[in-house]
């Protein structure tokens, strides 16, 4: 459906102004560049009778009028909706509407006459075409809705005066303008004549009353950089489907937009409210209909979690394609899972980096301000934890929990109003930020475990974002080693191994070798040897737990007491064993006391050492060659208490050696 002067067949016009029927349930004007796209409900019901037509400019006309009489309809659908439109005015509506036209055409006459400065033609006579085109020429509009605006118009007693207006706008004939003004006078006097001016004035002002009082859900979108090609898309995504938050500035919600093929995100310049007084930044995540688990917004900023789990945590649905698309996600995630990933989110903006911005790399920055080391805080005190508590405690979905609940439920309420307070004071000092990170790490260690991170790290992988975090290739690295590992063992025996990784990463996350290769990436490579070796050799899990755990008691301030409560004691014993009690220690001291920790010891130390040899690859030639020379001294013991892994020990020392002359 065409309206403005393309209403008309044989309007020329430089902008394009379009009707666009949706699911949204607001009425919503969307300004793109020149062109314009109004977006309607399809049903149209649902729009107020005394609705607004949303412009940015000056709104006085209600919605119903523009759309039966500055519009042209294709279809016979389009038609049906004008014609139900037209059914539900009264005869006093369609008074009141006439009179309220002759008082702004009056209006719109004064301003044109006091207006003595605009030269440009195209601007001078704006008002006389708004005059007659606009209002005039619908002053006797008839009872049922006009089939054809172009017929409607030449057919008019007025159609001479707007020829002529619209050549005095593309500067024809322009010696001819005061013949055109008098007759124009002449048509306002006789219709205000038929009125009368105060009654003309009342009318307006009744109209104007009711459009205040039933006009305050329609938006303007400006978007200066767009055309009419893009009418459809950004009608698409101000119809959205699910709302996340809405304050006075900003407004963040989700649209599903068909036609895409991946998730995009979009900011909107928008006005709303009466007269359109208020602006507001909308926040759009457009998503394809077939919206993966995993999918993110590939070109925006990094992101902990998917777009899936924004929508089961932040959003309620607002339209029965948000209530299917949250049914369908519910059916692929469950609380538990998702509270378990905020956990693991949660330890990343404790603790870690979180592309900078984790409490732990900003707290000691003096050249960040204070406001901004409270935003980590904020978003695991105020968001992740309590919602991960949540879903625990609920086993359901925190969408559209307020959230004083879901502090009071994530029993971090007094953490999360101070934090509100550091927000508004935007000055907290060293020790407040500390003290309440204290209390934070407190509520936030009873729901934590060492694996929630492995699964944020495993998460991330599989969202394509773990790249992005700081150190993200050797993450990466950890999350390959760790599937490769499970992929060898048994199923039963997964979830131990898991525990094992999930330690060993957590306690190693300081330590880096020569080169700068994070610690854990050693162990869980041993881990990898000792799983294929006891999936060749029917051995239990505790190979590998013990392979992945060596060097945690002897590099770690991880205790013998957390080893064995959490492992058992068979494990603790073999990490004993292979752990050297100091730097000093012997080669041959140390090999008999790995020696008599038994056969699964003798193992685990058997792997570490090929994985070191293969770690030498990497280090100084000068490091290298000591290393060798004290491995090859100590072959002899090797032998000894470990025939099998000597042969291939030898071998490769053997072999490295002679390549360093």
């Amino acid at each position: 459906m065409t309206y403005g002067s393309e209403r008309f067949e044989s309007a020329t016009s430089n902008n394009h102004n379009e009707v666009l029927f949706t699911d949204t349930r607001r009425v919503v004007k969307v300004v793109l560049g020149k062109d314009v796209a109004l977006v309607l409900p399809k049903n149209p019901d649902a729009i107020p009778k005394w609705a607004s037509y949303p412009t940015h400019q000056e709104s006085w006309l209600p919605l119903w009028f523009v759309l039966l009489n500055h519009t042209q309809h294709r279809t016979p659908e389009e038609f049906e909706y004008k014609k139900r439109l037209n059914e539900r005015l009264t005869q006093e509506d369609k008074e009141l509407m006439r009179k309220a036209l002759i008082y702004k055409a009056n209006e719109f006459w004064q301003a044109y006459k006091q207006d003595t400065e605009t030269k440009e033609p195209r601007k001078k006579y704006k008002n006389i075409t708004r005059i007659v085109q606009d209002i005039l020429l619908y002053v006797d509009a008839p009872e049922t809705v006009i089939e054809n605006q172009e017929e409607y118009l030449t057919n008019h007693s007025l159609f001479p005066i707007i020829q002529r207006a619209n050549e005095l706008r593309r500067g024809i004939s322009l010696e001819q303008a005061s013949n055109l003004e008098n007759q124009v006078e002449q048509v306002l006097d006789k219709y205000t004549n038929q009125v009368g001016s105060e009654e003309s004035a009342r009318a307006y002002k009744e109209l104007q009353e009711k459009l205040l009082e039933n006009s305050s859900d329609e938006l303007v979108v400006l978007l200066p950089d767009k055309n009419i090609t893009d009418a459809d898309l950004y009608a698409d995504l101000v119809s959205y489907d699910l709302l996340m938050s809405e304050d006075e500035h900003d407004k963040d919600v989700v649209s599903i937009v068909p036609s895409l093929k991946e998730p995009q995100f979009y900011q909107l310049d928008t006005k709303f409210g009466p007269e359109l007084a208020y602006e507001q930044r909308m926040d759009v995540i457009a998503v394809p209909e077939n919206l993966d688990v995993w999918d993110v917004v590939r070109s925006g900023k990094e992101s902990y979690q998917p777009i899936s789990m924004i929508l089961m945590t932040h959003t309620k649905p607002e339209t029965e394609a948000g209530i299917k698309m949250q049914e369908r996600l519910q059916r692929k995630l469950t609380p538990q899972f998702v509270a378990h990933h905020y956990l693991g989110a949660a330890e990343e903006f404790l603790h870690r980096d979180a592309w900078g911005k984790s409490f732990a790399k900003r707290y000691e920055s003096e050249k960040i301000k204070q406001i901004k080391k409270v935003i980590p805080l904020y978003r695991v005190a105020c968001d992740l934890l309590p919602r991960a508590v949540y879903m625990l405690k609920t086993r359901k979905f925190p969408a559209g929990v307020e959230n004083d609940e879901l502090w009071e439920i994530g029993e971090i309420q007094e953490e999360a109003n101070k934090i509100q307070e550091y927000f508004k004071r935007q000055d907290a000092t060293q020790e407040e930020l500390a003290k309440l990170a204290k209390a934070i790490e407190s509520k936030f260690q009873k729901w934590f475990s060492e694996t929630d991170y492995l699964l944020f790290l495993e998460n991330m992988e599989k969202m394509g974002q773990l790249r992005t975090l700081t150190n993200g290739g050797q993450l990466q690295e950890i999350v390959r080693l760790t599937r490769q590992i499970t992929e060898i063992v048994p199923s039963e025996q997964i979830e131990k191994i898991r525990d094992a990784v999930a330690m060993a990463v957590s306690r190693h996350k300081e330590q880096h070798r020569e080169g700068g290769e994070m610690y854990a990436n050693h162990v869980l490579r041993v881990g990898k040897r000792a799983a294929a070796y006891a999936q060749a050799q029917g051995i239990g899990a505790e190979l590998v737990q013990a392979a992945i755990l060596h060097d945690i008691l002897e590099d770690t301030p991880t205790s013998e007491k957390e080893i064995e409560q959490k492992f058992g004691k068979d494990i603790l014993e073999i990490v004993k064993a292979v752990s050297h009690r100091n730097e000093e220690e012997p080669d041959e001291e140390y090999l008999n006391r790995v020696a008599a920790g038994g056969k699964l010891a003798v193992l685990v130390k058997r792997f570490d050492r090929l994985e070191n040899l293969n770690d030498l690859t990497k280090a100084s030639k000068e490091f290298r060659l000591r290393k060798l020379r004290e491995l090859e001294q100590a072959l002899p013991i090797w032998h000894r208490i470990d025939p099998e892994g000597a042969v291939e020990i030898e071998r490769i020392t053997h072999e490295m050696l002679s390549k360093q002359k």
